[in-house]
């Protein structure tokens, strides 16, 4: 019978070490995907709300009531600029503002348009 190779020497602790790193590295990699893919489905949802704000025509004096009773409520402004939590808490508190007003759909994505210029100033 042939004798066994001698087994191999156990991993150092330096080798544990650099094998964890590149373990939490992988692991920061694949929550970073996940939150840019999550920002770039809210900012897809977000331009939809521009495209649909821009078609949609706010020229009854009744409609320009409903913007400054919804200014009253000082909504947040949205720049495009901002972490995906920045984003989803802008929606949320927006969301708020047309629950309390029973802000119809058509009417709310105008509303939401203003607040993602950012360059407006209200009040």
């Amino acid at each position: 019978m042939a004798p066994r190779p001698p087994s191999p020497p156990p991993p150092s602790s330096e080798m544990n070490q650099v094998a964890r790193a590149i373990e939490m590295m992988a692991n920061a990699i694949q929550q970073n995907m996940a939150m840019a893919l999550n920002l770039q489905a809210t900012m897809h949802q977000l331009d939809a709300l521009r495209a649909a704000a821009t078609t949609s025509t706010v020229n009854h004096p009744q409609e320009q009531m409903g913007l400054a009773e919804f200014l009253r409520y000082n909504p947040p402004k949205f720049s495009g600029k901002a972490t995906l939590d920045q984003a989803n808490h802008w929606i949320t508190e927006l969301e708020k503002i047309f629950r309390a007003t029973s802000c119809p759909e058509e009417r709310s994505w105008c509303l939401q348009h203003i607040c993602c210029l950012g360059k407006q100033s209200f009040g």
